[in-house]
């Protein structure tokens, strides 16, 4: 009995190794982007040749970046989610942009922190950094420097 429920616990914790490393494999950040990564996220974004990516996340789990991104470039912000051979692509360049509100999650154990991009046309879309509180408002504050400094150059 007790060399089985030691067996099982080895499994478990084997298991449970094997799924984050596996999740960790796919996590993608501006730092570790592959010229084969910049590629599809180019082609799935639609990215112009002088657009560079200053922050990426993402928080798509087994299939990573293949699945979905968040990110910010010198010209706008975007995030796209394909499932089932259905993409959803939303950005925004920052003369687009009315607001930026900070949806700070960091402490929920299931939901995503955001930041919830409002346009000048009443539309607004989300994008998702899944990560500790220090990475998230560096990534709102990268945002807002970005904007201010970029919105009045369309």
């Amino acid at each position: 009995m007790k060399n089985t429920f030691k067996f099982h616990a080895f499994i478990s914790f084997t298991l449970l190794l094997w799924i984050s490393s596996a999740c960790d494999m796919n996590d993608r950040y501006e730092s570790n982007l592959s010229a084969k990564d910049l590629e599809f996220i180019q082609k799935t974004c639609n990215l112009n040749k002088d657009e560079t990516i200053i922050l990426f996340e993402t928080n798509a789990g087994f299939k990573g970046y293949k699945q979905g991104g968040n990110f910010i470039t010198n010209k706008r912000v975007a995030t796209y989610w394909i499932e089932d051979n259905n993409k959803t692509v939303e950005s925004a360049y920052y003369h687009e942009i009315d607001s930026i509100l900070l949806n700070n999650k960091t402490g929920a154990v299931t939901l995503a922190s955001s930041l919830v991009i409002y346009k000048n046309d009443g539309l607004s879309f989300e994008l998702f950094v899944d990560a500790d509180s220090t990475r998230l408002y560096d990534f709102y504050n990268k945002t807002i420097e970005v904007w201010q400094q970029e919105k009045n150059n369309p």
